[in-house]
């Protein structure tokens, strides 16, 4: 494991920050039709880890927020400034009660700035092939999750050992959704974390 790997993301994601939307969107919409296709957020508290530049508020804002009854709290996190800073200027263009609805916070995802169990719903997409160990992130992940909470991930296939974190998260779920397409760069794991007492 490189112990700089970290600090090499951070850059890589700082550097590139200006173009990412351009570059990412419409392939991180593709998982994100696939993900949300049945999804109630209403009075949910949901973690977007590794949000970079805010693609899962465009597209909840975009295609969701059709019923402004159907609010949730949204916490999004990612260690790249430069992907939060691009994410706060578009919550800017957007009407007070939306933008509301949203908390940005830089952090690391292996080791999260929060209590357990306070989320009811967690998002990471193509965020956790990022970690030195993803497994470890996974489980910090967990460790904010509710009981029951909603996770729905999406791994790049090359960067993984599918094995390994199918076999933890199995133990960790129920109704356990693995969906692979072959459009697709990433693999999309939909389940209901069951945490083991």
């Amino acid at each position: 494991m490189n112990p700089n790997k970290k600090k090499e993301i951070m850059r890589k994601y700082d550097s590139t920050a200006h173009i990412y939307d351009n570059r990412y969107s419409k392939i991180q919409n593709q998982k994100l039709n696939l993900i949300f296709k049945e999804f109630y957020f209403k009075n949910k508290y949901l973690l977007d880890a590794g949000c970079g530049t805010g693609l899962f508020y465009d597209y909840y804002v975009e295609h969701m927020l059709i019923d402004s009854k159907n609010r949730f709290r949204l916490l999004s996190v990612d260690i790249s400034w430069n992907m939060l800073k691009a994410y706060l200027l578009k919550l800017r263009t957007k009407e007070k009660s939306i933008k509301n609805q949203v908390n940005l916070i830089l952090s690391d995802l292996e080791n999260l700035p929060f209590r357990e169990n306070i989320f009811h719903a967690l998002l990471s997409l193509t965020s956790l092939q990022n970690l030195p160990n993803i497994l470890n992130g996974i489980k910090e992940l967990f460790r904010v999750t509710r009981n029951n909470g909603e996770v729905k991930f999406s791994i790049l296939k090359k960067k993984i050992e599918l094995d390994n974190i199918l076999s933890y998260i199995k133990l960790q779920s129920k109704n356990l959704e693995l969906i692979e397409n072959d459009e697709l760069e990433d693999v999309i794991l939909d389940f209901i974390l069951r945490k083991k007492r």
